[in-house]
């Protein structure tokens, strides 16, 4: 069993929001959980760190703590360059710089997109 999954915070009716889950039907992404919210209570989802919609994390399975991938475009890019490719340390190494990720939690997050 995958210890990891995919958090997606989803706004109803926005567009980078159904365009988000589409992505992840079209790729098979499995680990991964939707939260959907309204206009009425985006607020509370709202943070310093992000304040769009759709948002995603990386989270793990009976821990509160998660990561920041971000929104549409963050995870639309992610997918491009590690969907179905060679690991590739540079590609890595970027990635980790541009977040401020873990290299381990980087590499989790390649697995759960394959």
């Amino acid at each position: 069993m995958n210890n990891y999954y995919i958090k997606v915070i989803l706004l109803e009716g926005c567009p980078y929001s159904i365009n988000l889950e589409n992505l992840m039907e079209q790729n098979k992404i499995i680990h991964k959980k939707f939260i959907r919210v309204n206009h009425s209570n985006k607020h509370l989802y709202k943070s310093d760190l992000i304040n769009t919609f759709p948002q995603v994390y990386l989270n793990k399975y009976n821990s509160k703590g998660n990561l920041l991938l971000g929104g549409y475009e963050d995870f639309n890019n992610f997918i491009k360059i590690f969907k179905n490719n060679a690991l590739d340390s540079n590609k890595i190494n970027n990635f980790m710089k541009i977040k401020n990720w873990s290299k381990r939690a980087t590499i989790r997050l390649i697995q759960l997109i394959n």
